[in-house]
């Protein structure tokens, strides 16, 4: 429920919103394995063999962009820009198939 199309909002989450969200998932991990008391958040996760929420939430929105960006029948395919060409990203360092935004904020 709390990863519900995660996509649209979750790079608008401020810290302390994550870490409500990351509680809400600590509580419920503690109310169904009950002998999760004292230990830590990163033991229970590896208790209950889950990730964390915002590692699920990243998780996802790749997946979803890999769809988008690789699937031509997709319907937001004709929003992103051509991709780069397999002879040039060859020959740099850091090939990416699209070209990175340039941005005026550090954020991204």
């Amino acid at each position: 429920m709390l990863e519900y199309c995660c996509v649209v909002w979750h790079r608008g989450l401020a810290k302390t919103h994550v870490e409500q969200l990351e509680a809400v998932q600590r509580r419920a991990i503690r109310i169904v394995f009950g002998v999760t008391s004292n230990m830590s958040y990163q033991s229970v996760i590896l208790l209950a063999n889950i990730s964390s929420l915002q590692a699920r939430r990243q998780e996802l929105s790749q997946i979803f962009f890999r769809k988008t960006a690789y699937n031509p029948d997709n319907p937001l395919f004709d929003l992103l820009p051509p991709s780069r060409e397999d002879t040039h990203t060859a020959r740099l360092r850091s090939a990416h198939l699209l070209p990175v935004p340039r941005t005026c904020t550090t954020r991204y």
